[in-house]
């Protein structure tokens, strides 16, 4: 429960109690919010929620996808026990499809929201086909952008690199990177080394992909309670010999058919 009021041009408004939400720009806001949001799950135990400082995501499977309408009215029950309000008109859906399959985006959205190719999720946008072609179009504007600026300001200093290092994401093992997306950021790299902004010998994209996914393995390796460490199950000892591995990690096998795992 928090008591709020509001001081304008010297007059004080009379305080009034607020008993839902969490409180806005506090220090211990985050907190409250995770607390808060703790005992939302699915109605289906085939069904999954992920949450992400203030958002939430719910994956339904194709298999399942009549539990729609029972998840949208156990959310609306929980909020309702939170003294929230669920506003549907401003969810977004994405029905995720094979890369050779047309886009579903033109449906009309069962949630009562809107119905979207893509999603921008922790500044990352991934789309329909589980790419993330957006983000590197982001990427590309960006960097060709400050390559254009450094040109004409004479600076020897290409910020590319450190975009690229500012990222935690699985840019190797093709993911979610297609070849066309490959090629064009290798592109940019080629781009600034001509333009003189990072040096001849410097790392290519795929060796800078490659550091970046070691430091977030090593990361990861190292703190057990880490928020990807369920996702990373060690391998076993083996009696032979193989090459080294940046991480002790067995990864998850993508799934082409079920998209989640």
């Amino acid at each position: 429960m928090t008591r709020a009021l509001h001081h304008l041009q010297g007059t004080i408004s009379p305080v009034v109690v607020i008993n839902a939400g969490v409180v806005q720009g506090s220090v211990i806001g985050p907190a409250e919010f995770i607390i808060c949001t703790a005992d939302l799950k699915p109605a289906s135990a085939r069904n999954r929620f992920q949450k992400y400082a203030d958002d939430s995501y719910l994956f339904i499977r194709s298999n399942n996808f009549g539990s729609v309408q029972d998840e949208l009215k156990h959310i609306t029950a929980w909020a309702d026990t939170k003294h929230l309000l669920l506003k549907l008109f401003e969810t977004r859906e994405m029905v995720v499809v094979r890369p050779r399959r047309p886009s579903r985006a033109c449906e009309a959205p069962v949630a009562g929201g809107r119905r979207e190719s893509s999603m921008t999720i922790l500044c990352i946008t991934i789309d329909e086909k589980l790419f993330v072609s957006g983000y590197v179009n982001r990427i590309l504007a960006a960097g060709s952008s400050s390559m254009y600026a450094l040109k004409h300001c004479g600076r020897e200093v290409c910020p590319l690199s450190l975009c690229m290092k500012s990222q935690e994401s699985p840019w190797s093992r093709n993911y979610y990177l297609s070849k066309s997306d490959l090629h064009r950021l290798e592109g940019l790299f080629h781009r600034a080394k001509r333009h003189g902004f990072i040096p001849e010998d410097g790392p290519s994209f795929e060796s800078l992909a490659l550091q970046m996914d070691r430091t977030l393995f090593q990361a990861i390796f190292r703190n057990p309670d880490h928020v990807l460490r369920h996702l990373c199950r060690e391998r076993p000892a083996l009696p032979y010999t193989l090459h080294p591995r940046p991480h002790p990690f067995v990864l998850l096998t993508r799934d082409d058919k079920n998209f989640l795992p």
